[in-house]
């Protein structure tokens, strides 16, 4: 009895921290700019959107990213300010549009952060 009552308890904590750890590395779609942080971060400002239970809500907050969860970025046609990023994180991906950087600006954050 007391074998299967700790089965049940983590099998209850493997869910718990497995829901939180996906919830954790939601990012925004939309954000205004990205600040650089140091030792390998990055800061996603606000205001924005992001999807919570596949419901578009503002995102006025802000998130760190490890830089190197950042891939392929690719510049708005016909402005010279906006930018949208490819993130990935374990089984999660999402592209950012940042509105008021250009590509050129986020890549300058980029190298610094190193």
């Amino acid at each position: 009895m007391k074998l299967s009552k700790n089965r049940i308890a983590l099998l209850i904590l493997f869910l718990f921290f497995s829901q939180n750890s996906i919830a954790s590395d939601v990012v925004p779609f939309s954000i205004k700019r990205i600040k650089p942080v140091g030792a390998g971060y990055v800061e996603l400002v606000g205001p924005g959107e992001i999807r919570v239970d596949n419901k578009v809500v503002s995102f006025e907050e802000t998130k760190y990213v490890k830089a190197s969860s950042l891939g392929t970025m690719t510049s708005v046609a016909g402005s010279d300010k906006g930018c949208i990023l490819a993130y990935s994180s374990e089984n999660y991906t999402e592209d950012i549009s940042v509105q008021s950087q250009s590509c050129n600006e986020i890549l300058s954050i980029l190298s610094v952060v190193k």
